[in-house]
């Protein structure tokens, strides 16, 4: 074949080479410019997120290395004067460039679940909106929560039965009656939970799954951090993240099973990040 024949012929891998060049050097030029340098690899003695309290709330606590939504805006601008616009999104996902938006409830007094009061609506978000003009919007949900149960179990090896939900609260149409979200029982003992006020949503739980659930017979309060992703390896949570719609709410809640079983819980937070450049 002539010469000229072989130097028209496309080269799809020179995009992927040029976008992986501009992660590597453009994006991590910028986060030095707006954010000083990243924080040293997590070890398993030093965990990334210190416990929250009052002095320090639960949205700064929840992730050290917040994008602003106009920094986001900015390193956009900036890959987009040297880079083929389409693949800006992509960059920016990769870097983990997200509009996060935190949601969250600190107990001074911890609330104390038994079978009879669960589950226990704990905290729902305001509907998520994006700066994105798409339809699925988020890109990772993260869970922080400091809980643990009553302390004691008569078999340590039977399971923990003190655990958290999260669903999506999505509202079907102006006549939609609330789900039935909460299940309270009028008749609880009192003198193990404190008085709870029921918060029902306003729309229909939908996609409810297990966060996680409590160490066995453990009295210490323990800071558990769970990342749900749409990049992530296992399908269930994948699709659970990208189902999320504008205008969903996530709902999270406590339960406990058994008798003697006590979720008891001090501090619940929702991290929804968002694509904020499509």
């Amino acid at each position: 074949m002539p010469p000229a024949n072989r130097e028209s012929k496309p080269r799809p891998m020179l995009p992927l080479i040029l976008g992986l060049a501009a992660v590597a050097v453009t994006s991590t030029w910028l986060y030095k410019r707006s954010y000083g340098n990243p924080p040293e690899a997590p070890t398993a003695e030093e965990p990334t997120v210190e416990p929250p309290t009052p002095e320090k709330p639960l949205d700064e606590a929840l992730d050290p290395k917040d994008k602003q939504l106009h920094n986001i805006y900015h390193i956009a601008f900036l890959l987009r004067q040297k880079l083929v616009p389409d693949v800006v999104p992509a960059i920016l996902h990769h870097a983990g460039l997200f509009h996060r938006h935190v949601d969250s409830i600190y107990n001074d007094h911890p609330v104390l679940i038994t079978q009879r009061s669960a589950p226990y609506l704990c905290l729902e978000t305001p509907p998520i909106k994006s700066s994105a003009r798409v339809k699925n919007p988020v890109r990772k949900v993260v869970f922080s929560i400091q809980s643990c149960d009553q302390g004691w179990a008569s078999d340590s090896n039977s399971g923990s039965w003190t655990w958290f939900t999260a669903g999506v609260v999505r509202r079907e149409g102006e006549g939609s009656t609330p789900s039935e979200l909460i299940d309270h029982d009028d008749d609880d003992d009192g003198d193990e939970t404190e008085e709870l006020e029921d918060m029902p949503p306003e729309g229909f739980l939908k996609h409810e799954r297990q966060i996680l659930r409590n160490d066995v017979a453990s009295r210490t309060f323990k800071h558990h951090i769970v990342e749900w992703t749409v990049d992530s390896e296992d399908e269930e949570e994948r699709r659970w993240v990208s189902s999320l719609q504008n205008g969903d709410r996530i709902a999270v809640r406590a339960w406990a099973q058994y008798q003697g079983w006590t979720n008891k819980i001090k501090s619940v937070s929702v991290g929804t990040y968002t694509a904020a450049v499509i």
